[in-house]
């Protein structure tokens, strides 16, 4: 007998963990379950996404994955461009 797989929808988004406002960009960030979501799992089953660019980074462990949702401008191009342009 196999156990239940848990089924995510925070904010009724399919495969949603958890989403939080980055503090370092006021941007909504997403930590998803990747297969939840219909994402590539290629580079792991957890992703996270910048909700204002789009950008996915997949992530081998929930943990690792959480561990980049307080600051997105270490995985999201356009907000590394963002925080260039304030000159942080």
């Amino acid at each position: 007998m196999t156990g239940a797989v848990k089924k995510y929808e925070f904010a009724d988004l399919a495969g949603c963990v958890l989403q939080r406002e980055s503090r370092k960009t006021g941007h909504l960030v997403g930590l998803y379950s990747a297969a939840q979501a219909d994402l590539d799992e290629s580079g792991g089953p957890w992703a996270t996404i910048c909700e204002a660019h789009g950008h996915v980074v997949n992530h081998p462990t929930l943990a690792l994955a959480k561990a980049h949702l307080g600051d997105p401008t270490g995985w999201c191009e356009t907000c590394m461009e963002e925080e260039e342009a304030r000159g942080r």
